[in-house]
């Protein structure tokens, strides 16, 4: 009897204490923030990020379609990516803390000659991943006022030229048409000329042969 009873308080006493060792194993996930930046940017490019001091920073993945160069080092504040050529850049930005804690992470983002434009992301979390995609094209150029102003004189120049060669060209036109106009006249009257004569040597004769 004395067995029996020793036997049911162990069954008893093992139901409450195992559950308790077994949550106690139980890996639970640090807290995650993901988050996706997928960036259009003129050559060169470079973002950088700045965040509450950890060892356990890192970037990884860095791929590009292209197979272009790139550039990225790193602190325990601060991490940036430099891409050199016009290419699409894929990486994962990963930032890990021993625990959850309330922080600011501010991001920078430099585009050709444009200036830098700034993001912060706040929370409070463990583990922080950045997608990043950089879109990297040529940078558009713009002629300058100079530029635009000498073009400007340039075209007027030509416009002019063109209206006076045009005016040449007329005034050209209009001497031949009366060169020829005098000339059909003089065919005239010298026809007129020749006509009559010839009608009164006729009429000579008529009055000769009477």
């Amino acid at each position: 009897m004395k067995l029996a009873f020793r036997i049911l308080m162990t069954l008893i006493l093992c139901s409450f204490v195992l559950p308790s060792m077994c949550h106690a194993q139980t890996y639970v996930e640090p807290a995650t923030c993901e988050y996706a930046l997928d960036l259009p940017c003129f050559q060169s490019s470079k973002i950088t990020f700045n965040f509450p001091y950890t060892t356990l920073a890192s970037i990884y993945d860095i791929t590009t379609i292209g197979g272009s160069s790139y550039k990225y080092a790193g602190t325990p504040t601060t991490f940036e990516f430099i891409a050199e050529d016009i290419d699409d850049y894929f990486f994962t930005f990963e930032l890990r803390y021993n625990q959850t804690i309330n922080q600011t992470i501010l991001i920078g983002f430099w585009s050709g000659t444009h200036a830098m434009q700034g993001l912060d992301y706040k929370g409070s979390f463990e583990r922080v991943l950045f997608h990043v995609r950089l879109r990297v094209t040529r940078e558009p150029t713009y002629p300058s006022e100079e530029e635009v102003a000498k073009a400007v004189v340039t075209q007027v120049q030509k416009n002019i030229d063109a209206l006076v060669n045009e005016m040449n060209e007329r005034e050209k036109r209009y001497e031949m048409t009366m060169i020829t106009v005098v000339v059909i006249s003089l065919v005239a009257v010298g026809s007129s000329i020749v006509g009559t004569v010839i009608h009164i040597s006729e009429l000579k004769r008529f009055r000769q042969s009477r």
